[in-house]
C-alpha cells in the first residue's frame, strides 16, 4: 500500500510540474505574439469602463476584435484569467474583464498578495525576461485560489510594454 501511495506521490508531482512548465512555455509565447502587443496598446489607449456602465463604443469594438479568440486560448488552456498589464501595473485588457482599470499593486482590489510583487519583479528583468509566479495565497472560503504567471512583453524598441498575466486556478493541477 505504502509503495502504492509513494507511485501515486510521484506521478502527480510529474503531472504538476509537466503542467507549470507548459504554462510556463505559453507565457514566454505569447509575451512576444505581437496579437498581445498590439491588444495592449489598443487596450491601454481606451478608457477602463465604469461598474454599472456600459463600455464606451470604441472599447466594445476593440473586445469584439479580440474577445473571441482570447476565450477560445483561455478554454482550452484550461486559464482561469488572462490579463494584460502596462508598465504602470493597471490592468488594460482582462479575458474576464472583472481586473480592467484596476492596479496590481492594490492587492485588494485585485485579490491576490503577490500579483503586484510579481508584476513589479518581470519588469525589472533585464535579459530575455523570466516567467515570475505570483504563488497561490491562502483565500476565504468560496473564493477561487489563484496562482498567476507574469511574463513581461519586449518592445521592439528596447525594454518592456508591459506583462502578460496568465491566471492558474488550483482546478488545472
Amino acid at each position: 500500500a505504502d509503495r502504492s501511495i509513494r507511485q501515486h506521490a510521484v506521478y502527480r508531482a510529474k503531472v504538476i510540474e509537466d503542467v507549470s512548465q507548459r504554462l510556463m512555455s505559453d507565457a514566454s509565447l505569447m509575451a512576444s505574439d505581437t496579437r498581445f502587443h498590439r491588444m495592449l496598446r489598443t487596450f491601454s489607449s481606451l478608457p477602463a469602463p465604469k461598474a454599472g456602465e456600459a463600455p464606451d463604443p470604441t472599447l466594445a469594438a476593440a473586445r469584439a476584435q479580440f474577445d473571441p479568440a482570447v476565450a477560445d486560448m483561455v478554454r482550452q488552456k484550461r486559464l482561469a484569467d488572462l490579463l494584460l498589464v502596462g508598465e504602470d501595473g493597471v490592468i488594460a485588457y482582462a479575458a474576464s474583464h472583472t481586473l480592467e482599470g484596476r492596479s496590481v499593486h492594490d492587492a485588494a482590489a485585485v485579490r491576490h498578495p503577490f500579483l503586484g510583487a510579481a508584476v513589479k519583479a518581470a519588469l525589472a528583468e533585464t535579459g530575455d525576461g523570466t516567467v515570475i509566479l505570483a504563488d497561490f495565497p491562502a483565500t476565504e472560503p468560496g473564493v477561487p485560489a489563484t496562482a498567476w504567471l507574469v511574463r513581461a512583453m519586449p518592445d521592439v524598441n528596447g525594454g518592456w510594454l508591459g506583462t502578460i498575466v496568465l491566471g492558474i486556478g488550483s482546478d488545472v493541477l
